[in-house]
């Protein structure tokens, strides 16, 4: 049986393939962290605070993407695989270069959440 399905969901299912992991390798990360900190009330916050600025991170980033996608690999060549079937070749791309820069977002998101929990536990040692 064939199931019938949006473009746009899709682009979601496989937009949820290929990146779940990275969130679920992040949020670990910041629970390990977590581990460390000598308080009981409020780390709940703290984590879901550090989770949010990743993501927003993330979001900004995979909107540089976007327009760096537009506006800059549109003029130029890609050296990517393109399939021979791709009906809209421009939109590909833009796309790609979304999923590029979110991981990059990711990255940087992580390393700004990291920075986070450290003034945060900084904070909590002091008082």
């Amino acid at each position: 049986m064939k199931i019938q399905m949006s473009e746009r969901a899709a682009a979601l299912i496989v937009g949820i393939m290929a990146t779940w992991w990275m969130g679920l390798l992040i949020g670990l990360f910041y629970a390990g962290i977590l581990l460390f900190f000598k308080i009981k009330h409020g780390i709940w916050k703290i984590y879901f605070r550090t989770i949010a600025l990743t993501f927003g991170i993330a979001i900004l980033s995979g909107v540089t993407g976007y327009l760096y996608g537009k506006y800059h690999l549109l003029e130029t060549e890609v050296d990517w695989y393109l399939p021979e079937s791709l009906a809209d070749r421009n939109s590909f791309i833009c796309v790609g270069s979304i999923h590029n820069f979110s991981y990059i977002g990711g990255v940087i998101g992580c390393m700004a959440g990291i920075f986070y929990l450290l003034i945060q536990k900084s904070r909590i040692s002091k008082q």
